[in-house]
């Protein structure tokens, strides 16, 4: 039984940074501490496993121990006097940035050369797979914000990396700025420009060349996987 106000200290022995929750092992407890990011605060840094934390001592809605008001031990955490999940609500409001001229020509660069192929080749499936795949991915950065803000269940960074692949890059990165949504995450950002950057070179060797150096040889590839 722990009294109100008590503070407790514990190890961060698991943590899942895609979905921004992980345990506290505390010694002489049998089981371990919920905790989500969302009662860090504003953190100038990810949570790693092995972090020293404090915290005062909660339980959810079924009973089971959560942390509230935790603090990374060793880390100075801007003073507010809102609550992280007012901050959040407050970041999700405040309108995007705005992308700028590069940004623009990037994300409809995709839209320009299926229009060209269409008008070539009489081809209107890549005009409607970015299109479809863009606002797909949008909505889905759109809900996993949402998510983030109301504590509840994320969306893995693989999926919305897996919908950018399959032509919604555009829509992400539209995202990216309008929602300022996986913006400042390193990792997330360099999977994200790889997928931008593969996509680019596919569209320009086969623009320029044909498909000859890389689009028809993978697709032979993918083709003799399937048979």
């Amino acid at each position: 039984m722990y009294l109100q106000g008590q503070k407790l200290e514990g190890r961060l022995a698991r943590w899942n940074d895609d979905r921004g929750f992980g345990f506290i092992q505390v010694a002489g407890q049998k089981r371990d501490v919920f905790l989500h990011i969302s009662q860090l605060g504003n953190l100038p840094k990810r949570p790693q496993v092995g972090d020293m934390v404090d915290f005062e001592p909660g339980m959810d809605g079924q009973g089971r121990p959560r942390a509230e008001r935790a603090h990374i031990q060793g880390l100075e955490q801007p003073g507010s006097t809102i609550s992280s999940r007012q901050r959040r609500q407050r970041s999700y409001e405040i309108q995007g940035r705005d992308l700028g001229v590069f940004g623009w020509l990037l994300v409809l660069a995709p839209a320009a050369f299926s229009l060209w192929v269409l008008y070539r080749d009489h081809n209107v499936f890549p005009l409607l797979i970015y299109l479809f795949m863009s606002l797909f991915t949008f909505i889905a950065y759109a809900m996993d914000k949402k998510k983030a803000i109301d504590e509840k269940w994320r969306t893995p960074e693989s999926s919305l990396h897996f919908m950018e692949l399959l032509g919604g890059w555009p829509g992400g990165f539209l995202a990216q700025y309008k929602l300022r949504h996986k913006s400042r995450k390193r990792h997330y950002q360099q999977v994200f420009w790889l997928i931008v950057i593969l996509h680019l070179v596919l569209w320009l060797d086969y623009l320029l060349f044909g498909g000859r150096w890389i689009w028809h040889p993978a697709a032979g590839l993918v083709g003799a996987f399937f048979r």
